[in-house]
């Protein structure tokens, strides 16, 4: 299965990182939307392991300069991204997973900011968030800032519901005025 990349890692980022403690020169990494995936989620395993033919090839053709790239993410990620609570605790579960969306944003780079949107944040109509990168839609989670407004459930039971918020209407039984 061929992945795109949805992402890339300047090889600056990668080489310039605080994480980069042996001063080694490392190629640009490309993320595929599998890889961003397990990384907003915290899986820094499923971010950063390569299959047995993709290490083939890297070794033959690329010098291992994918496996190393790969290796130095892994340093990066188990120190910046944070394990995801139960969905349950749904405002912890939003902040980390923007908070690990938010740090691979800033791992991309500064030409590449772009890239990474958040689709809905902060609406109060809005029951769902998405975390975009590159226009693809990577992740979503419940919105912590939505209000729910359960009048409109309740009243849909009654028939329906008018805007004015002091009738309701049923087509069978003819019309009935609540105050």
């Amino acid at each position: 299965m061929l992945s795109t990349t949805l992402v890339t890692i300047p090889a600056s980022q990668l080489t310039g990182s605080e994480y980069n403690t042996e001063d080694k020169k490392y190629s640009q990494l490309d993320l595929s939307h599998n890889r961003l995936f397990a990384a907003v989620n915290g899986d820094v395993k499923g971010a950063t392991d390569m299959g047995f033919f993709d290490k083939l090839f890297d070794k033959v053709f690329n010098s291992s300069q994918k496996t190393e790239a790969l290796k130095l993410l892994k340093n990066i990620l188990e120190a910046e991204l944070t394990e995801l609570p139960t969905i349950s605790q749904n405002n912890e579960y939003h902040d980390s997973l923007k908070h690990n969306f938010d740090a691979l944003k800033a791992l991309a780079g500064e030409h590449h900011q772009h890239l990474f949107v958040i689709k809905n944040e902060g609406s109060l109509d809005d029951i769902s968030v998405e975390f975009i990168i590159g226009g693809k839609p990577i992740r979503s989670a419940l919105n912590p800032d939505y209000v729910y407004d359960d009048r409109l459930d309740i009243l849909n039971g009654f028939g329906s519901y008018s805007e004015d918020g002091d009738s309701l209407f049923l087509s069978r039984h003819g019309s009935h005025n609540f105050v």
